[in-house]
Order: structure tokens, then sequence, then C-alpha cells
């Protein structure tokens, strides 16, 4: 399995409420070998940090989101099946934090959008203002080996 952490975060003030992450295009070379794909953006502000992770897994057949506080999965009762090999696959997650919760809007997947409608409370943590975002790629129980090609993953926040 190609290990796939990739992360980014740069410096943020603390007034933005909104982030949106798009993962433009991705394709996967031998998707039975993956467990999930995690798709995450985070947000920290005022020593809390909002964790927005997304994940695809393929066990389960659906999106699951993380409840940072609780450090769990939860589902989301939005189906997600494995691609098909070597076919572009188009994802929009939307996030926002209001109320003194990361909130989970949407995953829109192929041009077709499903509501999350899940918060959760942050990690009180002391860290600078700012915000990232990061692709995992999560191997099956024999870590076979597959490749994922993403194409211009975007963080849009206001």
């Amino acid at each position: 399995m190609q290990t796939g952490i990739r992360t980014a975060t740069t410096r943020l003030r603390p007034s933005v409420k909104g982030v949106k992450g798009i993962i433009p295009y991705y394709y996967i070379d031998n998707p039975q070998n993956s467990l999930a794909l995690e798709f995450a953006a985070n947000q920290s502000v005022s020593n809390y940090w909002y964790k927005f992770s997304t994940q695809c897994n393929f066990s389960s057949g659906e999106y699951r989101v993380w409840d940072s506080k609780n450090s769990k999965w939860v589902s989301t009762g939005i189906s997600c099946s494995r691609p098909p090999t070597h076919t572009w696959q188009h994802v929009v997650f939307e996030y926002s934090r209001s109320g003194g919760k990361a909130n989970f809007l949407a995953i829109t997947v192929n041009g077709d959008k499903h509501y999350v409608n899940r918060s959760f409370s942050p990690l009180k943590q002391k860290q600078s203002d700012s915000v990232g975002i990061h692709f995992q790629l999560d191997g099956d129980a024999h870590q076979d080996d597959y490749k994922v090609w993403a194409d211009c993953i975007t963080l849009t926040y206001w």
C-alpha cells in the first residue's frame, strides 16, 4: 500500500466560519485493496481544534464522520461504495464552525448531494490559529498495495 497521509496547514484568521474541501477528481488502481479513504479539514482557533474528518468506509459501505470529543467514528447513513478501478470520482465536503461545534453539513459525490447534519464539540488544545487539509489511504488487513491519484485538491474557507 502506498502510505497516503498528506497534510497542509496555513495560518488563518479566527473569524473564518465555513470550510469546503474539494477533491475535484481522484481515482484508485486497486480499490479492492482499500479499507477506506479519509478526507479531512481542520481548524484551530482560540485554543480549540475543530476536526472535520470524513471517511468513505468500504467495509461498512457508508460515509462516517469523526467525533473528536469522544474519539470515534459516527455513521452518517450515507452510502459509500467502492469506486470502479481507474474511474475518476468527484467529491465535495462541506463543513462549518458555529455554536462552538464542528458541523458536518454535506457530502456531494459525482454531483449527488447528501446532507450529513451532524455536529461535534472540538478538542481543547493549545495551538495557533490555522486551517489544514489531509487525505489518507487506509489499507486492508493484509496491507495489499494500491495507489490513489488526486487532482487539484482545494480547501475554500469564508
